[in-house]
């Protein structure tokens, strides 16, 4: 709710109005107990892994699609020069499609 309502009127939607936002925080914390991972949710579902929280919902159905969706965009910070791609390199650029770099380099 927090981050939609940033956006909420650039976006040409209804914000939350603060009473909705005040309520849904108060039971947010109700319900964590001042936890601040996905394990709060154990005592209720037995389950804390993100995955199965979305099964337990029902919104599994969902999960590739999420998945693709944040794959290269919530991915690890790797250095440019550990890439395989940028092994040939002369200098920084940014990677667009498959290379053969690497590709007689052993497994590690």
């Amino acid at each position: 709710m927090e981050e939609y309502q940033k956006t909420a009127i650039d976006m040409n939607l209804q914000p939350y109005d603060d009473d909705e936002i005040n309520e849904a925080i108060r039971l947010k914390e109700q319900l964590k107990c001042g936890e601040t991972h996905y394990h709060w949710a154990r005592k209720y579902t037995e389950f804390s892994m993100l995955e199965k929280l979305r099964e337990h919902v029902g919104l599994g159905k969902w999960s590739h699609n999420y998945k693709l969706a944040s794959r290269n965009i919530n991915a690890d910070y790797s250095e440019m020069l550990s890439l395989f791609a940028m092994s040939e390199a002369k200098q920084d650029m940014l990677l667009v499609g498959s290379s053969n770099s690497g590709m007689v380099e052993p497994l590690t």
